[in-house]
């Protein structure tokens, strides 16, 4: 059962890769002119920041005791 979730959580992850992938080859074949640095390092942070949101609760569970997620 909990390898049914891990499953679904690993290919939404390659879904993500790849999407990521293909979007970043598509700017950097459209615009020719991009800051390489400046666009991959915005990309890195911008994901990072966003793969932090699995580490975040939710503030109404924890405020009623209800700190198991299902």
């Amino acid at each position: 059962m909990a390898w049914d979730g891990l499953g679904r959580i690993l290919k939404a992850e390659g879904a993500k890769v790849l999407v990521i992938v293909v979007l970043l080859w598509l700017v950097l074949a459209t615009y020719k002119e991009v800051v390489l640095v400046g666009f991959i390092g915005a990309f890195i942070v911008a994901v990072v920041i966003f793969s932090m949101a699995i580490f975040l609760r939710n503030p109404a569970q924890i405020e009623a005791g209800k700190q198991n997620v299902n």
